[in-house]
């Protein structure tokens, strides 16, 4: 694993991001799924509902991440003297501007003492009028472990948020809401049975990821949700760990805010900056492959 620095340093401010649809193929490593660009095309429509239904004290959200506080900060490279390391922005020694968001992984307003997930988002401004973004979550391994299985679990979630609305409708009160809306999921999940495994295994690693105690943005690790094209002929996962793990005393856990009140504290009056050290880990293919774990064909 090679490690870059990254400095998170004044002034914090806004960002609007909107969900954009990707397709990459890198056939070294990955397989094009069944379907895929239409399962792409119906996850994009689905993040689309949600956004449109999301709505806080009057104004449309995220369609997930919804809750954020941004800072500006740069990506200090140093010398990479491995060439296996020498690729994209990491090539050479440089410092480059980004645009960070930490978040909150819930679609809605909660409270930062509510179990959730954990997130940053980094824009690197190349210098060229390019960008390069890396998106990453506070565990090591993200839930969600394909395209099917992220439009399951939307779907799942569809039905849920329905039958809430409706029970609301027909008069119950929050909880009898809840518990209706709890039974409808179960009732779609068993007539899915071939997606139980998959279901079971997101919401354990989901459990696993948002129960972390976090104290503040500052002091943990994120790490990218899956591996990505590395040069021509490598794939690679990132992660951002923090430099220090004290953040100076423990936060009032009981604020709703906290973590936002944190980030913004930190960078306000702070004399050194918040600093991360970005990781970059290369896929040992050979490791891989002795382990059972790497079922593609080996290209010259």
């Amino acid at each position: 694993m090679k490690t870059f620095k990254a400095l998170i340093l004044l002034p914090l401010y806004t960002l609007h991001f909107e969900l954009v649809a990707q397709q990459s193929h890198f056939e070294r490593y990955e397989e094009n799924q069944a379907h895929e660009q239409q399962l792409i095309e119906e996850l994009a429509r689905k993040f689309q509902i949600l956004q449109e239904n999301s709505m806080h004290d009057g104004k449309k959200l995220r369609g997930t991440h919804a809750k954020g506080t941004c800072a500006e900060g740069s990506l200090e490279v140093y010398d990479v003297k491995e060439p296996s390391y020498r690729k994209g922005l990491f090539a050479e020694a440089a410092r480059y501007p980004v645009r960070l968001r930490f978040a909150n992984g819930a679609s809605t307003i909660n409270p930062d003492f509510e179990p959730d997930a954990r997130s940053i988002s980094v824009s690197v401004d190349l210098g060229d009028g390019s960008k390069q973004d890396f998106s990453m979550n506070n565990g090591p391994v993200f839930p969600i472990g394909s395209l099917g299985q992220f439009n399951f679990l939307l779907d799942v979630g569809f039905v849920k948020a329905k039958a809430y609305k409706d029970a609301l409708a027909d008069g119950m009160s929050e909880k009898e809401a809840a518990s209706s809306a709890k039974k409808a999921s179960l009732v779609y999940l068993a007539k899915h049975p071939s997606w139980l495994p998959a279901f079971a295994r997101m919401m354990k690693l989901g459990e696993e990821l948002k129960n972390q105690e976090v104290l503040s943005y500052r002091n943990i690790k994120y790490w990218s949700g899956s591996a990505f094209k590395y040069g021509e002929h490598q794939a690679a996962k990132f992660a951002l760990t923090p430099c220090s793990h004290d953040i100076g005393g423990k936060p009032d856990l009981k604020d709703p805010d906290y973590l936002q009140k944190d980030l913004i504290n930190a960078v306000s009056t702070l004399r050194e900056p918040i600093c991360f050290e970005f990781q970059v880990q290369l896929l040992d293919e050979e490791n891989m492959r002795k382990k059972g774990l790497f079922r593609s064909k080996k290209l010259a």
